[in-house]
């Protein structure tokens, strides 16, 4: 649906987007003849930016569908212009290639590339979710802090309200002791 209204409106970077989202599920859902067909219209038309996300899609479908030139061609295509991820994803297709092919050097090569960008991937994965986790520890206790704060300082309000309230009684004893010495004086003067 979200595709037919990308398609409709004229939206061509969304509908080209949807469309790889869509053909990667496909993929993941091991329908890769449906993840070609989805994927193969966009070749040359998304945006250089994004190319390398397709190029990576495909050389892992046609590994998947046994068509290791098409793969090579592609996982060699991110090579040139692909992110970390995608570079990741196209060394372990050319590590199995290369394995293929016999090339045990150029196999281990890849491996190694592979193992150093998913471990680098991983460190960012788990710094992101200690960061979150520190995050949420320093907001909790935060959130304790304060709380922990308004007590105290509600405490401390009841207590000026005492302190003041038993100014006011002793003055108020004290005002009614001298009107009485006062009037005791002057009844005392006036005998």
């Amino acid at each position: 649906e979200a595709l037919r209204l990308a398609d409709e409106s004229g939206k061509t970077d969304i509908s080209q987007n949807l469309r790889l989202s869509i053909a990667q599920a496909h993929y993941q859902a091991q329908s890769y003849h449906e993840a070609l067909r989805q994927g193969q219209p966009l070749i040359g038309s998304l945006p250089d930016s994004e190319q390398h996300r397709l190029h990576a899609l495909l050389s892992q479908v046609y590994f998947a569908l046994g068509q290791s030139d098409s793969a090579y061609y592609y996982a060699q295509k991110v090579m040139d212009n692909g992110n970390s991820v995608s570079k990741r994803d196209a060394h372990l297709v050319l590590a199995h290639i290369c394995i293929q092919r016999g090339d045990r050097i150029a196999a281990e090569d890849h491996l190694k590339h592979y193992i150093e960008l998913n471990d680098e991937l991983n460190h960012i994965e788990n710094s992101e979710a200690v960061a979150q986790a520190d995050a949420f520890y320093h907001n909790q206790k935060q959130t304790e802090e304060n709380a922990q704060l308004r007590n105290d300082n509600q405490q401390k309000q009841i207590y000026i309200i005492l302190i003041v309230a038993l100014l006011i009684v002793l003055l108020v004893l004290f005002a009614t002791y001298i009107i009485n010495f006062f009037n005791s004086a002057f009844d005392y003067e006036s005998i």
